[in-house]
């Protein structure tokens, strides 16, 4: 037994720098110290070997705290909320819905208080483990690694779609299901429960009613839950050095439903939410930290593909993408520098060698720019070239997912002195300055534009040497070009934490069939191109896209998507605002010629729209009836750009039974 274990065994309570003293005690005591053995699970304890903000420590030189602690302070915080909520009868009306989704007669009602006592274990279990599949250096390491074949099978006993489930809760959730996992700690809880609480998913042909989702909301919510509760004021703590803790907030909590909770108080939740503003826009995403993470992904992405030359070298006896939950246990941040240090003292040739030296002097002759995102249409030319120790970051994993602070209407203001008020009360409306921040008056898709988490919205940071002269090559022409769109557009296509990451063609994949479907899209969209064509690649389709201006044969881009047009057996179009005002907008551009090249062939190759917005925004001043012989247009209402993973597959799978149907004359 490691000292780590041996120390957590027997400890009523650890002592912690923002919360004081963290209780470890049951609320469930018929399995016997639970949450002491869990928090000393080597997946537990694997956590304390994780810094909880990687590279950040660099710059902001009191974050060292790890994922472990972390952990803890997420179970102190859920006591809190749980001793708050017992002060209502959610507990209660919970134990039926349980019952009808896991079907365990120990949630049934006519055991009301045993039941009530079990789901509390399930939530503070749950605020133990939530982190546990998280990767060192997160941002730098997703989609590296990724669940192998063991992993995934055990995970099938769960019954749920594992096509919604991230890689992360994968990790989480495998050793709830592995069995000499789940006897060692998780025996008389159940499993489906604890997927729910992790992952919103539940077995296939059961549901999770409004009780459930409260309980979910308490974990893992919109904007209020026990994970955000620690890490917010954990964060702020060690690094803007703002010293507060959530218990004034944690105090105003009347009561959680399945979109978040009722608060009696304003001041608290706002605090709250600026601490947390600042926090992305000065911390988290902050450009110093970036470059790391940018420098240490692209080292490991050609260190450890799967198919390269160096990733026997360096791991030996296993693949990155096909982990096993012991593989998983070994990786942590000594695992990763261990392995970039062993990378450098081998000599590995890498096609980016900067990398590993910037890493290592920790970037110390580099500084950052801000540069504008540019629009201006400029002719077609070759590809800028761009020098082999510049790098850059366009913040499109963020961008494109429209990662906001807050989700309007997640989080309800009751009490006496808005009982005159005719209709509910959200913060939004009732937040002073903030008001506005938080989208009220706006509809909901403007709400990404009024409070992103971006430190400086339509822009990018380029990464540059100190002594780089923009007047002499090779910087000159990558510094002439920073006005066009055109190099915003290379950029933002090769971002290394958000550029395209899927198989832009699968026409000649030896396991893929069907028709060749061409995937016409606006770039503003291109998250859900991605979305879609991994959903056809798991479903073993062939579809090619158009990824960039020198895709094809080079002409034109108008050529290049007429020509795209022309060797498609089938046209997937994603139906959206942004590709309707290209096309009116834009005469005689890319999106215009594909459009009249879909118009004269739809005959001969059937046309689906896949509409990401309303209907009603879409359906005029658009030649929708000419493109497709369909008059329905079935698939135009879908409303995709907040779908779950579920419906959009669903979806494709439907277009793709259109495309079948399709009779060539």
């Amino acid at each position: 037994m490691k000292i780590t274990e041996l120390a957590n065994q027997g400890v009523d309570a650890v002592f912690d720098a923002l919360h004081g003293n963290i209780d470890l005690s049951d609320f469930d005591s018929k399995n016997g110290d639970q949450v002491r053995r869990i928090i000393s699970a080597p997946f537990l304890q694997r956590l304390r070997r994780i810094k909880q903000l990687g590279f950040v420590s660099q710059n902001f030189l009191s974050a060292t705290h790890n994922r472990y602690s972390h952990a803890l302070g997420t179970v102190h915080i859920m006591r809190k909320l749980i001793r708050q909520l017992e002060k209502t009868d959610l507990f209660d009306r919970a134990l039926p819905s349980a019952y009808a989704m896991t079907r365990d007669e120990q949630f049934a009602k006519s055991r009301k208080n045993s039941g009530a006592a079990r789901l509390k274990q399930h939530l503070i279990i749950c605020a133990a483990i939530q982190d546990v599949g998280e990767l060192p250096y997160e941002k730098a390491t997703a989609k590296i690694f990724s669940p192998g074949e063991r992993i995934r099978r055990a995970l099938r006993d769960a019954n749920v779609d594992l096509h919604q489930m991230s890689d992360k809760d994968a990790f989480t959730l495998s050793f709830i299901w592995i069995e000499e996992y789940a006897q060692e700690y998780f025996e008389g809880l159940n499993k489906n429960l604890l997927t729910y609480l992790i992952s919103g998913l539940v077995p296939k042909g059961r549901t999770a009613d409004a009780e459930l989702g409260a309980l979910r909301q308490m974990l893992d919510g919109n904007t209020i839950d026990a994970d955000r509760l620690d890490y917010v004021y954990r964060d702020a703590f060690h690094t803007i050095g703002v010293h507060h803790t959530p218990d004034a907030l944690i105090d105003s909590i009347v009561e959680y439903d399945q979109s978040g909770p009722a608060l009696w108080h304003v001041r608290p939740i706002t605090e709250f939410i600026v601490t947390r503003a600042m926090l992305w826009s000065n911390v988290y995403l902050s450009p110093e930290n970036r470059f790391r993470v940018i420098l240490l992904r692209r080292a490991l992405k050609e260190l450890l593909d799967p198919k390269g030359k160096h990733v026997q070298t360096l791991l030996k006896k296993w693949l990155p993408n096909e982990m096993t939950p012991e593989n998983f246990l070994a990786v942590d941040d000594p695992f990763i520098d261990a392995l970039v240090n062993d990378a450098r003292e081998k000599g590995l040739d890498l096609a980016d060698a900067n990398a590993l030296e910037i890493l290592e002097d920790g970037g110390t002759g580099y500084e950052y720019k801000w540069v504008a995102f540019s629009n201006e249409d400029r002719p077609l030319a070759t590809p800028i070239s761009t020098p082999a120790n510049f790098y850059w970051d366009t913040y499109a994993d963020y961008r494109q997912r429209t990662h906001t602070l807050y989700t309007p209407e997640s989080i309800r203001i009751v009490g006496p002195r808005y009982s005159l008020l005719d209709e509910g009360v959200y913060l939004e409306h009732c937040i002073g300055p903030f008001s506005k921040l938080l989208g009220f008056g706006d509809t909901a898709a403007n709400v990404a534009d009024t409070w992103p988490a971006l430190p400086m919205p339509e822009h990018m940071v380029w990464f540059v040497p100190s002594n780089a002269d923009a007047k002499q090559d090779p910087w000159r022409s990558l510094f002439d070009a920073k006005g066009s769109a055109q190099l915003t557009t290379q950029l933002e296509l090769n971002d290394p934490l958000g550029g395209i990451d899927f198989e832009p063609d699968t026409r000649e994949h030896p396991d893929c069939t069907g028709p060749a479907i061409f995937l016409a899209f606006a770039w503003e969209d291109r998250e859900y191109v991605s979305r879609l064509a991994s959903i056809l690649l798991d479903l073993k389709r062939r579809y090619f896209v158009l990824l960039n201006n020198f895709s094809g044969y080079g002409q034109s881009t108008v050529k290049n998507s007429e020509q795209a047009v022309d060797e498609a057996e089938a046209v997937i179009l994603l139906a959206s605002t942004g590709y309707k005002k290209k096309w009116r907008t834009i005469v005689e551009g890319p999106i215009f010629g594909e459009v009249s090249r879909m118009i004269s062939r739809r005959e001969l190759v059937p046309v689906v729209p896949m509409g990401l917005d309303s209907f009603v925004d879409l359906k005029d001043d658009f030649p929708w009836g000419l493109l497709t012989s369909d008059s329905k247009m079935p698939f135009m209402e879908t409303n995709l750009r907040g779908a779950s993973t579920e419906a959009f597959r669903n979806t494709v799978v439907g277009v793709l039974q259109a495309i079948e149907k399709h009779k060539k004359p």
